[in-house]
């Protein structure tokens, strides 16, 4: 079992920075739109 927590460890990191780029790159998208509308 002691082996099996690194893999965790590592899949549920690999996974929260997947979402957090995931909701960078959406907040870019939303910005970039705002800023062509606006000018």
């Amino acid at each position: 079992m002691a082996a099996a927590c690194p893999a965790i460890y590592a899949l549920s990191l690999s996974s929260l920075s997947f979402l957090l780029l995931s909701t960078i790159s959406q907040l870019a998208s939303d910005f970039s739109q705002f800023i062509s509308k606006n000018l």
